[in-house]
């Protein structure tokens, strides 16, 4: 049994289709409300001072019974009994797995909540070592070509006691493979940082497990995503086959998508114990008419008929033949679909297959963040501009001051009320490079003041963020998803999307 503080919280279960029975409290506010909403689920009330008065009218309202507590258990049965096919004994059951699936649903939601806090504070100092590595990276070229030509220099120079000690030198650094050596590392260093930023996707991404707004998503993403979250149970099973062409978007809570993938490749995973590299896991991502369609497929189990005749049951979770229950059953990840006006099938083909239907919507147009040559064709335009950027990192606040190092002016402010002060002083940026999570003033926040004091500024601001992950900055990251930078964001991408700004807004023109 779960229990509820707020009636809405009730109302909100029952819409999962996993509540077989509501007992509520006649002191808990709200009472009609959830007899209006409850459709089929029986609800009991539940009375320490019972009234004829107040039963009667409860049984008018659509309740089921009316009890004093100590009758209350034997009530909820009845009530399921009433409305159900079945014995006492599978009537508990439904109600054990209920629970189960309850307890989970709630251990989900704040292991998401954790997973987005970790994911913002892993890309805080992620995007200040991959912004450190380029400029290293870039560094070590530099050298290495001031090195060579300070050798032959030295060589047609005819010092032969100065080439002896650039020599004795050169041989204790091991140069020259020092230098693609050095180079290697950088490579090595940012692909590394690389997966972990995938990482970090992949975990923002699942954590949002809530029906909030949707939006349009790439399918492909949130699959492959799925994919790396299981792939530890994966790879010890049996191998895995992708197949992945170009699909339309879905307008969708990507999330509860990502919540659904993620659970039937773990359903069939466990399907059975054996782990033979015969065995293999298909999966699939095509577009098919108005569908974009996605098919699971493991070679390796077939499901018998009694189990496929109760395969959307919540009880089936407590059978699984490896003892490990993946979260909220298949009925659960079929409501979601059907939310979503989706469909979910389970077919004894080629072992057992798992086809799953979005509906598709119009290709959103790809956001491209390459500048076009200024038309006079006279150098770089962000050798022009005058930048702040406003973060609390002072960390990645050096780096950023690194990467825009051939910027005409750049200033700084670890605070949104310091960057406040600035702009009061009379500092006005061409570019506002602004972090959306911050202590005092929070990015949506200074964007608000800098729109109602400012409206001149206002369209000269970016956001860069490590994750969005309260419902203000979220919806914020949303609202302006085309003006918001994900941590870590390589320097030349920073520095071509920063041109991109510049242009689209005309603040500065190149040459000017």
């Amino acid at each position: 049994m779960t229990q509820l503080s707020q009636v809405e919280d009730a109302s909100r279960l029952m819409d999962t289709g996993i509540v077989d029975v509501v007992l509520v409290h006649t002191r808990a506010a709200g009472i009609d409300g959830l007899l209006e909403t409850a459709g089929d689920v029986p609800v009991v009330i539940c009375s320490d001072r019972p009234s004829v008065a107040e039963a009667v009218a409860a049984m008018k309202a659509g309740a089921a019974d009316y009890v004093p507590p100590t009758s209350a258990e034997q009530a909820c049965l009845d009530a399921v009994l009433g409305h159900t096919t079945g014995d006492a004994h599978e009537v508990r059951m439904r109600l054990a797995a209920t629970q189960a699936a309850l307890v989970e649903r709630e251990r989900l939601a704040i292991v998401g909540q954790l997973a987005a806090g970790v994911a913002h504070e892993i890309n805080n100092p992620s995007a200040f070592v991959v912004a450190n590595l380029e400029e290293l990276r870039a560094g070590i070229r530099d050298l290495r070509e001031l090195l060579k030509v300070t050798m032959e220099a030295a060589v047609l120079s005819g010092q032969e006691q100065q080439l002896l000690r650039i020599q004795r030198l050169s041989d204790q650094a091991g140069y020259p493979e020092l230098i693609p050596e050095m180079l290697t590392m950088m490579h090595e260093s940012l692909t590394g940082m690389a997966r972990i930023r995938n990482i970090v996707q992949d975990l923002k991404g699942f954590s949002r497990l809530d029906d909030g707004d949707r939006v349009p998503a790439d399918v492909r993403r949130l699959l492959e995503r799925s994919i790396g979250l299981t792939q530890n149970e994966l790879r010890y099973r049996g191998r895995i086959e992708t197949t992945i062409e170009r699909v339309p978007a879905v307008l969708c809570a990507p999330g509860r998508i990502s919540q659904v993938f993620v659970h039937v490749v773990s359903f069939l995973v466990h399907l059975s114990e054996e782990s033979s590299p015969d065995r293999v896991f298909r999966v699939s991502c095509q577009p098919e008419g108005p569908w974009v369609k996605l098919t699971f497929n493991d070679t390796g189990t077939e499901l018998d008929e009694p189990t496929l005749a109760r395969i959307w049951d919540p009880v089936l979770e407590n059978e699984r033949p490896t003892g490990a229950r993946t979260g909220l059953g298949l009925a659960v990840c079929r409501e979601i679909l059907r939310r979503h006006q989706g469909e979910i099938d389970i077919l004894p083909r080629d072992g057992t297959t798992i086809v799953v239907r979005l509906p598709a919507i119009n290709p959103m147009p790809a956001t491209s963040f390459a500048l076009l040559p200024d038309e006079d064709g006279e150098g770089d335009i962000l050798e022009y501009a005058s930048v702040m950027v406003v973060d609390d990192e002072p960390s990645l606040v050096n780096s950023l001051r690194r990467v825009l190092r051939g910027v005409k002016a750049f200033a700084s402010a670890s605070s949104g009320r310091l960057a406040l002060e600035q702009l009061e002083e009379g500092i006005r940026p061409d570019i506002i490079l602004c972090d959306l999570m911050m202590s005092d003033v929070s990015g949506p926040e200074l964007y608000e003041r800098v729109t109602a004091d400012y409206p001149e500024l206002a369209d000269r601001m970016l956001f860069i963020t490590g994750g969005a992950f309260t419902e203000d900055t979220r919806a914020f990251s949303e609202a302006h998803e085309d003006r918001v930078l994900f941590k870590p964001i390589p320097p030349q991408q920073l520095r071509e999307r920063m041109r991109a700004h510049l242009a689209e807004t005309k603040t500065v023109t190149g040459g000017s």
